[in-house]
Formats: C-alpha cells, sequence, structure tokens
C-alpha cells in the first residue's frame, strides 16, 4: 500500500469527515487518476510500436533536438504564415 494510502486510511480512523480527510482523499483519487491514465497510455503506446512494420524507419524517429530554421522558414513561406 502507498503512503498516500496509508495517510487515507489513518484518516478514515481518526479525521473522518473533516477537511484533511477530504482532501487526501481527492489527492489519492488524483493520483490513482494519474497512473491509471499513464499505465493506458503505455500499454497503447506499446501495442502500436508492435503493430509498427518498421519501427525504425525515419518516420518513426523521435528527434532530440528541433528541425533546422531553414526548413521551418521554407515551410512558412510555402503556407504563407510570415
Amino acid at each position: 500500500m502507498s503512503e498516500e494510502a496509508q495517510y487515507v486510511v489513518e484518516l478514515n480512523r481518526n479525521a473522518f469527515g473533516s477537511k484533511e480527510w477530504t482532501a487526501a482523499h481527492a489527492r489519492l483519487a488524483e493520483m490513482q487518476t494519474l497512473q491509471l491514465i499513464s499505465s493506458l497510455t503505455f500499454g497503447q503506446v506499446n501495442e502500436w510500436k508492435d503493430q509498427l512494420v518498421d519501427p525504425e524507419a525515419a518516420e518513426y524517429t523521435i528527434r532530440d533536438a528541433s528541425c533546422p530554421n531553414e526548413y521551418v522558414q521554407k515551410l512558412t513561406e510555402i503556407h504563407n504564415f510570415t
């Protein structure tokens, strides 16, 4: 059991219905929700990754650095964003 969950259990016994109890429950629920969303997201990404024909192909590459400015400039000229 997580520290946060143990804290909520303690508050259930000693401070039921207090503002502190309410805040602890809300915080625990948020943390559990974010953990669930994270798990679902990583699961989906792994599922998609398994479906890729060639995960090393250039179109699936995540860059560490942004594209050179001259590439971006060309795009803005083409689409009249300037």
